[in-house]
């Protein structure tokens, strides 16, 4: 996938495929979300949704939801989309941009979390004993044992 990015009122968006970076400069960062001069990176493994929000009469939204980050809240009032460090906003006039920038970001969260887990590698003990009992079945030498024990303990 080709590198894809999008500046919106309040930060930038670039994806190079493995991970997201939320680029704080300039005044507008300032002023909008009271950040500037920051960055923050998130591979595309931790981010769970991304959500678009076309701009109308209000500023229009990029949001990504990552597991474990709290809702801010600031003397009692939950942060606006502003003030979110995981979303950045846009004008009516960057709508096509930040669609397209929310879609590829969407296809890859989707392919990154649609992969199947790889099988937990068996216990050690559970190999061992099952090894012990084709050795005691007489289905391997006590050399074939010895040499696969000493294999399974190398790979500690």
């Amino acid at each position: 996938m080709a590198d894809i990015s999008f500046k919106g009122s309040n930060g930038a968006m670039s994806f190079d495929g493995r991970s997201i970076t939320i680029t704080r400069k300039g005044l507008g960062a300032a002023v909008f979300s009271g950040a500037r001069g920051t960055e923050k990176q998130l591979p595309i493994r931790v981010v769970s949704s991304i959500q678009y929000k076309k701009s109308g009469m209000l500023v229009g939204y990029i949001q990504l939801t990552v597991p474990g980050d709290a809702q801010r809240v600031s003397g009692g009032k939950t942060q606006t989309i502003q003030q979110d460090e995981n979303a950045v906003t846009f004008y009516s006039k960057q709508n096509e941009e930040a669609k397209r920038f929310a879609d590829a970001v969407n296809e890859a969260i989707h392919a990154a979390h649609s992969g199947t887990a790889a099988p937990a590698a068996p216990d050690l003990a559970d190999q061992l004993q099952k090894l012990a009992g084709l050795r005691d079945a007489g289905v391997l030498t006590e050399d074939e044992f010895a040499a696969k024990k000493a294999e399974l303990l190398a790979r500690m």
